[in-house]
């Protein structure tokens, strides 16, 4: 199918995925997984200065629009980078790299985090299946039981996971599709955090669950001695916190959109200001091609003058000119 302004909020989260990873697939392969990563935290850290650059009279706005569209390109391919089973190696990278895995397709992260109910304040204690169609995606009440500021241990931690993850499996009809039926989903549950944060709260936030990745992240190669002995059931555990970071970080992506659209008072839904969907497609999108490009040689894909020294060969003959 073809994609333009008009569909590309209608794509499948999973489908998205695979058309954005497609446009730089040439570069990416022989992008190292924390390259990847380092460059969706450059752009999450520009979301932060634009955002705080925007209480300046006059600010534009386009600028963070457009770091919003690269970080979003680069979180996704972080998470299509990291698909794959547990152990297998890719190219030629660093063994470890093969331990770091997430378990699913990125609308798996999502809804094993976020299945129809916020994972700390109205998911059942345990999941069973009577939790009602008309009980999911209400809003969450996390600010008036003080659930963020309660301190939760690793143990609490993962029994939660495998809490929502219960959840998740009883309700798997009522998951949503497309990328803009999952913002609007998780801006009816997170309404009142929209609402009530700045836009700067809001990026502070994303770069909070950014360094929650990365640590999840190394927690999936470095133990202590005392872990080894249970090293499988140790490793699942950490991957399932590695999955949920990453749906965290999507998340407040989604509110750090919706807060856009707030600043604009705009309801206008058409314009863009309220759809991730719409802000990919203004800095990447071409109609006429109905699909996806590169914003720099507009090619569907990429085909920019990049090197990426990889090879020791290269490294050396650069010192020996």
């Amino acid at each position: 199918m073809g994609l333009s302004r008009r569909t590309i909020g209608n794509l499948d989260l999973d489908q998205l995925v695979d058309s954005i990873s497609a446009v730089y697939v040439t570069h990416d392969r022989a992008r190292p997984l924390w390259d990847v990563w380092s460059h969706a935290l450059h752009h999450a850290a520009a979301i932060a200065e634009e955002a705080r650059k925007l209480d300046c009279p006059g600010a534009p706005e386009s600028k963070l629009r457009q770091e919003i569209a690269d970080f979003t390109f680069w979180l996704l391919t972080t998470i299509f980078k990291l698909r794959g089973r547990l152990g297998e190696r890719v190219h030629e990278f660093p063994v470890r790299d093969s331990l770091v895995r997430i378990s699913g397709r990125a609308a798996d992260l999502l809804w094993n985090r976020y299945p129809g109910l916020c994972p700390w304040c109205n998911c059942p204690a345990e999941a069973s299946p009577f939790t009602y169609e008309q009980e999911l995606w209400k809003q969450c009440g996390c600010d008036q039981k003080d659930s963020q500021r309660e301190t939760k241990s690793k143990d609490a931690l993962r029994e939660r996971a495998m809490i929502t993850r219960r959840t998740a499996a009883l309700n798997a009809d009522k998951r949503p599709k497309s990328i803009d039926q999952w913002q609007a989903a998780i801006d009816e549950m997170y309404r009142s955090r929209r609402l009530r944060l700045s836009l700067k709260d809001i990026s502070l936030h994303l770069l909070e669950e950014m360094g929650e990745v990365a640590d999840g992240m190394i927690r999936m190669y470095t133990f202590l001695e005392k872990d080894l002995g249970n090293l499988q059931t140790e490793l699942y555990a950490r991957q399932r916190r590695l999955d949920d970071e990453l749906a965290d970080v999507f998340s407040w992506l989604l509110t750090l959109v919706g807060k856009l659209d707030l600043m604009d008072n705009d309801t206008d839904l058409s314009r863009g200001y309220a759809l991730l969907s719409q802000i990919l497609w203004d800095q990447y999108g071409n109609d006429e091609k109905e699909a996806f490009e590169c914003r720099h040689c507009n090619s569907r894909t990429c085909k920019c003058d990049i090197v990426i020294l990889n090879d020791q060969d290269q490294i050396d003959g650069l010192f020996l000119r």
